[in-house]
C-alpha cells in the first residue's frame, strides 16, 4: 500500500516515526485496512478510497515544505528534569480527582444517584443515554468542564508516562488515574467518543513528550503483550455494557460485532455512499445537493459563535446511512471539506492543514525554546485525526476551549519554570 511508503519516507525526512503527520497517516491506514477486512460484504466505491489516499498522500506532502535535515535541538531541557516531573503530576492528579468528582456531581444535577450507579450502573447508563438523545439532560458547569479535565488528566497523563520516575505499578496507576473520568464518563453516559478521544488525548501526550525529549522507542515497547491484550478485553467488556445500556437486552455476540463495527467502520462506506451522489454515481441513500459552505461544515463551532444561521449537512443527526445491517449518521471529515471547499479545494485544504501542523512539529523538534501554543497542537493533533475518521473534531466548542486551557497551562508552566 502506497500509504506504507509514505510513512517510511515521512519518517526519513523528518527524522522521527512520531511527526504528526505520521500519526495522521497511521490512523488513516488502521481505519481503512480494519473497515475494507471485517466489512468486505459492504458496497464500496474505489474511486471514494482513491480520493481518501490521494488526500493523505498530499498531507504527507507538506513535510517537503521544511528543511528538516538541519541538526536537531538537544530537546527542551526543561522536560528532563524531575522538577518538571512533580508540577505536571501535582496537576495531574487535581486535574483527575476533580473530573471524577465533576462526573458524579453532573449525575446529581440531572437527578441520579450514587446508589444508582453502585448497584444499577446498566440501567443509569441507558436512562441518560435515552434522556440526552431526546434532549431532557440539563447542560450544567459539572459536565462541560469535567470532561475538559477528563482530557487534560488524559493528556498530562501520557506526558508523564515517558518520565522516569514512573516505573512499573506506578506506571499502570498513572494510566489508570489519566482514563478514569472519562471510563467513568462512558459507564455513566454511555458516551463512547469521550473515552476513545481521552485514549487519544494520552497517547497525544505521550507522543509530544517522545517529540520533545527525542525518544523514538516505540509505544507498544512500554506495554507487556499480556497487558496490551487485558486492557483490550477490558474496554471491549465495557463497550458491551454500553451497548447493553443503548436498550438491546441481547447478549449476541454477532449482534454485539455488528454493533461495534457501525461504531468503528461504518463512516466510510457512508461517506463512499456520499461519494457516489456527489459524483453522479449511482448511491444507496438519497442525498440532497448543497451549496459551498466555505468552513462551516469543518469549524462549525466557530461560525455558529460568529452568528451563522446555517443548518448543518442533513445526516449529522436525522438521516442515517444504512445496509446489510450496518448504519451510521457520520460520514468522516472529507464530505464536510468537500462540501466547504468543492473536491480540488479540500485537497488544498488538506495540504495547508499539513504545513501548519509540520510547523507546529518543526517549532518543538528544531528550538530549544519551549512554545505553548506548539505544544498544544501537538498533544491534540491524535485525538483530532482520529476523530477525522468521524466527522471534525471542531464542530465542537469545547475542543477550542481544550486548546485554549492546554495553551494556557503550558504557559505557566513555562512561566514557573524559568521563575529564579
Amino acid at each position: 500500500m502506497t500509504l506504507f511508503a509514505s510513512i517510511m519516507l515521512v519518517k526519513k525526512r523528518t527524522g522521527s516515526k512520531f511527526s504528526p503527520v505520521n500519526v495522521f497517516l497511521a490512523v488513516w491506514i488502521f481505519f481503512l485496512l480494519g473497515a475494507l477486512v471485517t466489512q468486505y460484504d459492504q458496497p464500496i466505491n474505489t474511486v471514494a478510497i482513491l480520493y481518501i489516499v490521494i488526500a493523505n498522500h498530499v498531507f504527507a506532502s507538506s513535510t517537503l515544505v521544511f528543511n528538516f535535515y538541519r541538526q536537531s535541538g538537544s530537546g527542551i531541557r526543561m522536560f528532563l528534569t524531575t522538577k518538571l516531573a512533580n508540577r505536571l503530576r501535582t496537576s495531574f492528579y487535581v486535574f483527575s480527582i476533580v473530573s471524577v468528582i465533576f462526573v458524579f456531581a453532573n449525575l446529581k444535577k440531572q437527578g441520579f444517584s450514587l446508589e444508582d450507579f453502585l448497584f444499577n450502573s446498566v440501567g443509569l447508563s441507558n436512562e441518560y443515554t435515552s434522556r440526552r438523545y431526546q434532549g431532557d439532560i440539563e447542560v450544567n458547569f459539572y459536565s462541560m468542564f469535567g470532561l475538559l479535565l477528563a482530557y487534560m488528566s488524559a493528556a498530562l497523563g501520557g506526558i508523564l508516562f515517558n518520565f522516569s520516575i514512573f516505573k512499573g505499578a506506578k506506571k499502570s496507576s498513572l494510566v489508570f488515574f489519566s482514563l478514569l473520568p472519562a471510563l467513568l464518563t462512558m459507564l455513566t453516559q454511555g458516551a463512547k467518543g469521550s473515552f476513545f478521544l481521552a485514549i487519544f488525548y494520552f497517547l497525544g501526550g505521550q507522543i509530544f513528550a517522545k517529540i520533545v525529549t527525542k525518544d523514538e522507542k516505540s509505544l507498544i515497547g512500554y506495554f507487556g503483550y499480556g497487558q496490551l491484550f487485558f486492557v483490550s478485553v477490558l474496554i471491549c467488556s465495557f463497550l458491551f455494557l454500553t451497548f447493553l445500556s443503548r436498550g438491546n437486552e441481547s447478549t449476541n455476540f454477532f449482534l454485539f460485532w455488528n454493533y461495534l463495527s457501525s461504531y468503528a467502520f461504518a463512516s466510510l462506506f457512508a461517506f463512499s455512499d456520499w461519494f457516489s451522489f456527489y459524483i453522479s454515481h449511482d448511491s444507496i441513500t438519497k442525498f440532497v445537493d448543497q451549496d459551498l459552505s466555505y468552513g462551516f461544515e469543518t469549524f462549525t463551532s466557530l461560525f455558529k459563535s460568529l452568528g451563522a444561521k446555517r443548518q448543518v449537512l442533513p445526516g449529522y443527526y436525522d438521516e442515517y446511512y444504512s445496509y446489510n445491517n450496518l448504519g451510521t449518521n457520520i460520514y468522516t471529515m472529507f464530505r464536510g471539506l468537500i462540501n466547504d471547499f468543492s473536491l480540488f479545494g479540500s485537497v488544498i485544504a488538506v495540504f495547508l492543514s499539513g504545513i501548519f501542523v509540520n510547523l507546529m512539529y518543526y517549532l518543538i523538534r528544531f528550538s530549544n525554546s519551549f512554545s505553548p501554543i506548539a505544544s498544544s497542537v501537538l498533544v491534540m493533533c491524535p485525538a483530532v485525526f482520529y476523530n477525522s475518521i468521524q466527522i471534525s473534531l471542531f464542530i465542537w466548542n469545547g475542543t477550542f476551549v481544550l486548546f485554549f486551557l492546554l495553551t494556557l497551562y503550558f504557559f505557566f508552566i513555562r512561566i514557573n519554570y524559568t521563575k529564579k
